[in-house]
């Protein structure tokens, strides 16, 4: 028998109750890091947090080495449970599972040669911190890039929110021990809570898999992945590239003070990323079913029309309440204020972001990657000439919003050349990788 489809209008109100009840979980975990974070900022200095921030660097790389299989699963899993084909999807994640495990094995052995090499030198504030990384880069490889994909393909966002309210709790309770032992007990504070993100991660998995190595399926896996993955760290590297150059061309209490400026934009990602999380594998599986470009895009209709209005007025509401709230809370971190005002405006062109999953759904990530360097090489060229003339953390900020702005625009305009120019086909047999 086939499979009965509920109307665009029903598929749209439910994805918008999902998408509440994830951001509410969300919401509240998301409440206990900021206040967590606020305290840490408030009894730790920005050279502290600037020494910390500068090895966490490293994550931001790291998912590079799996060539995209955790981006694979969470593209054809969804696509595999569209076309009825659960054993599929069963045996795709257990080789993701295989070929993660080997990296983030490879990757920890890594870091504690780095812990090594700082303990002969005598740095043991380096040695620990880089032993931190070591775990924290590993459960970064298998829980965030593995674990976490396979919940959001079976749609388990309930589990998802509460393990960030566990993370939220670990994080307030972890900031006495940052201030009371400065850069050690930041180190404890991030070692706790990768251990309770694994611990709850692996404990509610959705896949009950065993590791089972197959090179068929990690190679279709890569090749379906690597192009969804290469676009998608491009956009988290953005951020690390922007950490990056603000160490090159400012010192480590800027980047400090750049933390306050991340954090802020905090509470507003919490409804991007969960209007973001939802729409995906429910698009995936839509274009699954029928093969229409047009058709996959009314999943994301409703809930991004919601959210821009919204976010417009929180983002508002943001601006004049920053100047007020900072100074008090966190003294030490009052120069931050105008740069984190800025960088608010980015969560505008942020809120019409889910539309975007399209690239990924049909396999046409070709195009969604150079729209996105096209964005990168806007914000590297405004922040070049921005630099000239100031150089503080706003006009990283600016750079940023100008370079965002460019991005969606331009992958606005290909979707929109696309729909006019593709005509609604088949549903496809398999997923095509790449364009």
């Amino acid at each position: 028998m086939g499979h009965v489809y509920e109307p665009q209008t029903a598929i749209g109100l439910k994805l918008l109750r999902t998408i509440a009840k994830f951001a509410a979980g969300n919401l509240v975990g998301n409440a206990l890091t900021i206040l967590s974070g606020l305290l840490l900022a408030r009894w730790v200095g920005p050279e502290v947090l600037g020494l910390f921030t500068s090895l966490t660097l490293v994550q931001g790389y790291a998912p590079w080495l799996l060539l995209g299989t955790g981006n694979g699963i969470g593209r054809e899993i969804p696509f595999a449970l569209g076309q009825g084909r659960r054993d599929r999807a069963l045996t795709l994640a257990a080789a993701a599972a295989a070929w993660t495990l080997w990296m983030a094995n490879l990757c920890a052995v890594s870091l504690l040669g780095v812990a090594a090499v700082q303990a002969v030198k005598g740095r043991w504030d380096l040695v620990f911190g880089w032993l931190v990384q070591a775990v924290a880069v590993w459960g970064l490889l298998f829980c965030a890039n593995y674990l976490q994909f396979t919940y959001r393909t079976a749609g388990d966002f309930g589990r998802l929110s509460r393990i960030q309210v566990t993370q939220g709790i670990v994080g307030l309770l972890g900031v006495p021990l940052a201030a009371g032992l400065g850069f050690f007990g930041v180190c404890l504070r991030a070692l706790a809570l990768a251990l309770a993100q694994m611990v709850q991660l692996w404990h509610w998995r959705p896949f009950r898999v065993r590791p089972a190595w197959s090179t068929p399926d990690v190679w279709h896996l890569m090749k379906v992945g690597l192009p969804i993955m290469f676009v998608g760290q491009l956009s988290v590297w953005w951020g690390t590239l922007n950490n990056t150059l603000v160490l090159a061309q400012l010192d480590h209490v800027q980047l400090g003070l750049n933390a306050v400026v991340t954090l802020g934009t905090g509470p507003f990602m919490i409804l991007v990323r969960a209007v973001s999380s939802v729409v995906y594998p429910q698009m995936t599986q839509e274009f699954a079913r029928t093969g229409d470009l047009r058709q996959a895009l009314r999943v994301a209709a409703l809930p991004a029309f919601v959210l821009l209005p919204l976010m417009g007025v929180l983002v508002a509401l943001g601006w004049w309440l920053m100047p007020l709230v900072i100074p008090p809370l966190l003294p030490k971190y009052t120069a931050a204020v105008p740069a984190l005002q800025w960088n608010l405006l980015v969560l505008l062109p942020y809120s019409l972001n889910s539309f975007n999953n399209i690239f990924a759904a049909s396999g046409r990530m070709l195009p969604y990657a150079l729209t996105l360097v096209g964005g990168m090489l806007a914000y590297l060229v405004a922040l070049f000439w921005l630099l000239q003339g100031r150089k503080d953390l706003v006009a990283f900020a600016q750079a940023m919003v100008l370079g965002r702005t460019v991005f969606l625009l331009l992958s606005f305009a290909y979707i929109g050349w696309l729909v006019t120019r593709v005509q609604p086909a088949k549903a496809p047999a398999d997923p095509t990788p790449v364009e």
